[in-house]
């Protein structure tokens, strides 16, 4: 073998090791998400009235950002209507990044202060709402 074909040889399995390294630790990294998100999920129906009103929970693990993100839907009772409320949050910290609320009476999203810009909560219509969090599950 000559040099240059040991050399592109050495680039090539350096690459395919890396590939391999890079995709184990997003299988890793999706897995610890996964089970994160369902300890936030459990968490969440301990501290319902009614754990059953949390009826749907998906997580992501958002690269651009590197934290697991969960989002959780549930209805939440209102005086004279229920109102659905998704919330997106990290799964490790807490932190929420949005909240979208929807019903026959009332459909905005917020953004806490601590997730904004501006550091002052913002209130948004939900097609601006459902664009930020379609960004956080799916980066």
């Amino acid at each position: 073998m000559k040099k240059s074909e040991i050399v592109l040889l050495v680039v090539v399995l350096i690459g395919v090791a890396v590939f391999f390294f890079v995709k184990n630790n997003q299988q890793k990294l999706l897995s610890e998400c996964a089970k994160q998100a369902e300890i936030v999920l459990e968490n969440e129906q301990k501290n319902k009235v009614d754990p059953n009103d949390i009826f749907d929970q998906t997580n992501h693990y958002n690269n651009k950002l590197k934290k697991c993100m969960v989002k959780i839907t549930a209805n939440v009772a209102m005086t004279d209507s229920v109102v659905f409320q998704t919330e997106v949050r990290d799964a490790y910290e807490g932190k929420s990044f949005i909240i979208y609320y929807s019903g026959s009476l009332l459909n905005f999203c917020v953004v806490p202060a601590d997730a904004s810009d501006s550091g002052e909560p913002a209130r948004m219509n939900n097609d601006e709402g459902g664009k930020i969090i379609k960004d956080y599950m799916n980066n």
